[in-house]
């Protein structure tokens, strides 16, 4: 439920069938404003006939088809109809609204009035600027401007979304009257100068005024439909009209803003610019709408700013400068350019805590406005003066939602030390004085001060009195005071606290502790422990000389306690009764448990108007037929009130709806001239009570009888029966129930169908039924006879007997009860026995699929049938040989063809025969396929190739395959459908073998050809060495060493004096020089080894030198030479190409020597190896 103005519930007007919308509210025009009236005040004379007035006509519940019906059929225009209430606006005549007002679903026809919008840094005045500085300014926020529209182009208002103009019906809502435009700059312009109250907000425009600043309710109402339908957070109504001096919630437009907010969206309106005390317009005085009156720049009220109960809050709204058509700014006064600033901060407030609903948003605004005029709420500055700052910080602070009022502080002891020191403290060393050095800030020249110095041993003032702080959730100390510098150690100024039973210190000064001979105000908040009914303070000092001194000042202790939350008022749910005993009045049980507060309700009233009907949490009570607004005020422990109210309508009471059942034709069955009818009632109701009584009548004179069942004699003929029905209430409704009544008649004989049977059996007979159940009368059939010609076969409705074949004619003759008869014939047909047909299915080929010599065919005879009977047996037959009787069977058959017999014979021992030929072919060989030839390059160049072998395109004509074998010669590959294998370099002929379940196998042959691969050209591998570096390419082995030297004897040809040479000596065994590191010639196709030699002229038998080269398996000798070769003390250049033996990736070559004395030597040089 919402909460409505002074603290009020507002009245509980949500039941959309009970919505009333028809006044009109017309806006101050000219300084004046023009009083809505009801259709009630005006006088119907032909004067004012006309071809048809703005009306709004406003129905008791829901709009149903039929009452737009209604009016069209009565000649009258409808301009709108609406969503939030159940209303339309049309043009009537007089005659007309005169003729519809009495209707009992219209609840009561308003006028559709003109309606008139209403006419320096207020963004600091109430704390915006504050806000915009936090980084909350109401983006995501949408506000919608219900007014003369928005000059879009404007460059301070491009946060404009959406907008419609319901003046001229179209989607361009131009400001062509410029109050719309200023009151839109108010809440969300961003010019820099001019900036608006939440200037990220988005904006919304509802054009309901026209250029002159006039427009209708309706208009109005529909623009308020509009802002909700789009998604508006706030909606902002600078304009208004009556005159009402409280809530005004049975009106349209206020009907239709209290849906809004009911709906989700805060909805504000001005107060008013007539300077009224005790009224405002409407839509503000609706319970739910935020009404907004007006202050200047100093927070008095504008002497033009309406006041009432119904007022919430205040805001700046003199000489307020904003946006103006054309991309100007002007200024402008009135209430209406207050409600913009309080929609904005309604902006401000969604942007810090998007959770917060209406009820929630009115609240925080309310608590946390600055309060005006009289303390509290008073109807001049309602709560008083908007704070956006205030509100947007208790927000901020409050968890969310900022509904908990303030707490409240009330100050229990203070002492500004103007007075004797003597009058609330016990003193010691302590005196009153003027400030020794300097006066307290803000004090003037004669202030005085608590004053010690002198104080040798510990001086104190000491509170007199004890005060209670026991009823405080919370206490504060705060006090001024002055240590000077000149404090020596031991020397302090001293605040002490008594708790009840203990002095506690609170706080503790000397001149170590910084102080600079100046004036602190201290603040302390005090502990729990010292929230005792017997709290005392004291302070104490000492100090050694006059140039010591301590002072305190201002004195104040503060106890808080949190604000109390109001009650929360609950009236319950609308409801809507009948006057079901019609006597005027109905019981009503009003409900007001649902109220509740956070500590007790401790009082209930219940009020219609004044008259206060009760003051029971739940109410039974007796009110008229109507509609009734009742209220219920609840009030809390602490005094605070709410108020809900809740809608009650008692309509008048409905009259019963009579039913006669069903139309009746009967007929005297029994002949006697009488037949007994059964009237029932049962189907009658009472929508509101209870039937008290029903009455039949044949014609006004004849009462055949009472309640709701009865049973009546009457003779054959034509009757209108009337029922009276008669509720609790003492409506009464008829209902008519024709009756006819026939003469007997006789009865109808049905004999049933022809029937054609067959002897089944053959044995002559066949048994028939005979059914003349269908044969009717409108008394009763006593006898049913049966006869075929003369001969009478028996009694009764159904007869069972055998006859035999041929045509039989037989006839029934029924018999009622008034001996009145009638006569039917059927003829039977009994035809002989039919043979059956047999049907052994169709011829079947088979094969031997597993080549065992037999196949198994199945023999089916299940299609054989007998049209009159039932096949009792089987028979298969080959030639003479019997195969099965039974009616499936499965038999092994040789390989050829077989000629195979059924036989079947019906229940009468009739029979057929047919013949199948049955063929079992021998098994047929598997096909093999090992795929396509395939030619592969040994891609890796490892001398060998995977290859996927494929033999699943194989197949078995009339079996299947059971195995696969690839050979490749005798070597068997894989013995799979498909397999992989790894062939080397060649061509290959595989083969793949298939065997099928018949012990058939077949071959199939496939080439696969694998070349070598492409290598790349490789580099030529080379080495050398002139030994000018020494040994390091080489390895060095044996007991003597080589070494590298000049040469001995001579130079190398065409070497310098420099040239070195490998050199060996006195190697008695053998001396090896190795290459250190191979050479790859894996890749060669030639190499060249080359190298000079000495070999010393002296070498005896088995002295040598030797050049070996690896092949990889071990050395073998490329060169040999002693001196017996013929050498002669001479360099000599040798040179081998190497054989292809030599071509691996581990080349290397040594020297091998052996020489037995000092003077035989052999040297090397020039070494080379180099390939292509």
């Amino acid at each position: 439920m919402e909460t409505s103005k002074s603290g009020h519930r507002a009245y509980s007007i949500i039941q959309a069938s009970l919505i009333v919308l028809s006044m009109i509210f017309p806006l101050p025009v000219s300084g004046g404003f023009i009083p809505g009236n009801e259709i009630s005040d005006l006088q119907a004379t032909e004067d004012n006939i006309d071809v048809g007035r703005k009306m709004i006509v406003l129905f008791k519940q829901r709009m149903e088809r039929n009452d737009l019906l209604q009016l069209r059929n009565q000649g009258i225009q409808i301009r709108k109809t609406f969503n939030t209430i159940p209303a339309v606006a049309v043009h009537m005549t007089t005659s007309q609204i005169q003729m519809f007002s009495r209707l009992r679903r219209v609840q009561k026809i308003y006028e559709d009035l003109p309606m008139h919008i209403l006419l320096d840094d207020s963004v600091g005045q109430i704390g915006a600027d504050l806000v915009h500085t936090q980084g909350i300014d109401g983006s995501g926020v949408k506000v919608c401007i219900v007014d003369s529209g928005v000059d879009d182009s404007h460059s301070a208002l491009k946060t404009l979304i959406r907008e419609y103009d319901f003046v001229n019906g179209d989607s361009n809502a131009t400001d062509d009257n410029g109050h719309g435009t200023h009151v839109a700059g108010i809440v969300a312009s961003t010019n820099g100068t001019y900036t608006g109250v939440a200037k990220g907000a988005s904006l919304m425009a509802a054009k309901v005024m026209n250029a002159n600043g006039s427009g209708y309710s309706s208009d109005v109402i529909a623009g308020i439909e509009w802002c909700v339908l789009n998604g508006a957070d706030v909606i902002n109504m600078s304009l208004g009209g009556g005159m009402y001096p409280g809530s005004c919630d049975d009106e349209p437009v206020a009907q239709a803003s209290n849906a809004a907010v009911d709906a989700g969206v805060s909805v504000f309106a001005s107060s008013g610019n007539n300077g009224r005390t005790n009224y405002i317009l409407a839509p503000a005085c609706a319970s739910k709408v935020i009404s907004v009156g007006a202050v200047n720049d100093n927070d008095s009220r504008a002497s033009y700013s309406n006041g009432s109960p119904e007022l919430d809050i205040v805001a700046p709204g003199t000489y307020i400068a904003s946006t103006y058509p054309g991309g100007l700014f002007a200024e402008m006064s009135g209430t209406s350019m207050a409600s913009p600033h309080a929609a904005g901060v309604a902006a401000l407030l969604l942007d810090a805590d998007p959770t917060l609903n209406t009820s929630q948003i009115r609240t925080v605004m309310r608590s946390t406005a600055v309060d005006l005029g009289s303390i509290g709420f008073d109807s001049l500055y309602g709560y008083g003066r908007i704070d956006a700052n205030a509100a947007v910080q208790f927000v901020l602070g409050g968890g969310g939602g900022g509904t908990e009022p303030p707490a409240t502080q009330d100050v229990v002891f203070s002492d500004i030390f103007q007075e004797s020191l003597f009058s609330k403290w016990n003193t010691s060393g302590w005196s009153i004085e003027t400030p020794a050095e300097f006066q307290v800030p803000d004090h003037i020249s004669g202030n005085t001060v608590a004053h010690a110095d002198r104080c040798t041993t510990s001086c104190s003032i000491t509170m007199k009195d004890p005060v209670d702080l026991s009823q405080f959730e919370s206490a504060s100390l705060s006090f001024w005071r002055f240590v000077d510098r000149s404090l020596d150690a031991g020397e302090y100024l001293e605040v002490e606290a008594f708790n009840g039973s203990t002095w506690k210190t609170l706080v503790y000064w000397t001149n170590n502790e910084g102080d600079d001979d100046i004036w602190h105000q201290e603040a302390i908040n005090l502990a729990p422990e010292f929230l005792v009914n017997s709290f005392k303070l004291r302070f104490k000092s000492q100090e050694s000389s006059s140039l010591e001194e301590v002072e305190v000042d201002d004195v104040i202790i503060k106890g808080s306690q949190p604000g109390n939350n109001p009650p929360t008022a609950n009236a319950g749910d609308d409801q809507t009764l009948r006057d079901a005993d019609g006597n005027g009045r109905e019981q009503v049980t009003l409900d007001g448990l649902g109220s509740n507060d956070d500590d007790t309700i401790v009082s209930y009233e219940w009020k219609e108007g004044s008259n206060v009907l009760g003051s029971d949490p739940i109410l039974s009570v007796s009110i008229p037929v109507g509609m009734h607004t009742i209220t219920l005020t609840v009030e809390d422990d602490e005094g605070e009130t709410d108020t809900d109210g809740v809608l009650v309508l008692v309509e008048d009471n409905q009259p019963p709806v009579a039913d006669a059942g069903d139309d009746q034709a009967t007929s005297d069955g029994d002949g006697d001239g009488y037949e007994t009818v059964t009237l029932d009632a049962t189907g009658s109701s009472d929508p509101d009570g209870t039937i008290v009584q029903y009455e039949w009548h044949l014609g006004p004179q004849n009462l055949l009888g009472v309640g709701p069942i009865i049973q009546t004699t009457l003779a054959p003929g034509g009757y209108v029966v009337t029922l009276h029905v008669i509720d609790n209430g003492g409506s009464i409704s008829f209902d008519n129930v024709h009756i006819e009544i026939k003469n007997n008649q006789p009865p109808t004989a049905d004999a049933g169908d022809n029937q054609a049977l067959s002897d089944g059996d053959g044995d002559g007979n066949v048994q028939v039924t005979l059914d003349g159940t269908g044969s009717t009368d409108d008394g009763e059939i006593v006898s049913y006879l049966w006869k075929e010609g003369s001969t009478i076969l028996g009694s009764g409705a159904i007869l069972v007997l055998d006859m035999t074949s041929g045509t039989h004619v037989v006839e029934l003759t029924v018999t009622d009860n008034n001996s009145q008869f009638d006569n039917d014939t059927v003829t039977i047909e009994i035809l002989p026995n039919e043979r059956p047909i047999a049907d052994a299915g169709e011829d079947k080929t088979i094969s031997d699929d597993d080549g065992n010599g037999t196949a198994d065919i199945a023999l089916d005879g299940s299609q054989s049938t007998d049209s009159d009977g039932v096949i009792a047996s089987y028979e298969w037959l080959e030639g003479t040989t019997l195969l099965g009787a039974d009616e499936t069977l499965t038999v092994p058959f040789s390989v050829g063809q077989h000629t195979v017999t059924l036989t079947v014979e019906d229940n009468a021992g009739a029979t057929d025969s047919v013949s199948i030929l049955v063929e079992v072919t021998d098994n047929k060989s598997p096909l093999a396929n090992a795929g396509p030839d395939q030619e592969l390059e040994d891609s890796d160049n490892d001398g060998s190739e995977t290859v996927t072998l494929d033999g699943t395109l194989s197949f078995d004509p009339d079996g299947s395959i059971i195995s696969y074998e690839w050979k490749e010669g005798s070597i068997v590959l894989g013995t799979h459908s498909i397999i992989t294998a790894s062939l080397s370099i060649g061509e290959h002929v595989i083969t793949l073998n298939v065997a099928d379940n018949g012990g058939d196998s077949h071959e199939d042959d496939i080439t696969v050809l694998v070349s070598p691969g492409e290598t790349e050209p490789q580099e030529p591998t080379s080495f050398s060495d002139d030994f000018q570096n020494g040994l390091g390419n080489w390895i060095n082995g044996g007991t003597i060493f080589w070494a590298d030297t000049a040469p001995a004897e001579e130079q190398v040809p065409g070497s310098t004096v420099s040239n070195r040479v490998a050199h060996a000596q006195e190697c008695r065994t053998a001396c090896t020089l190795t290459m250190r590191d191979p050479i790859d010639l894996s890749t060669a196709t030639t190499a060249t080894f080359s190298f000079w030699r000495f070999v010393d002229r002296s070498i005896d038998n088995g002295e040598y030198l030797r050049a070996e080269g690896f092949d990889g398996n071990g050395w073998n000798t490329l060169f040999y030479w002693t001196n017996r070769s013929g050498d002669d003390d001479s360099w000599h250049e040798e040179s081998l190409n190497l054989p292809t033996q030599y071509f691996h990736d581990a080349f290397r070559v040594r020297f091998v020597t052996q020489e037995n004395s000092r003077i035989e030597e052999v040297e090397i040089d020039d070494v080379s190896i180099v390939s292509n």
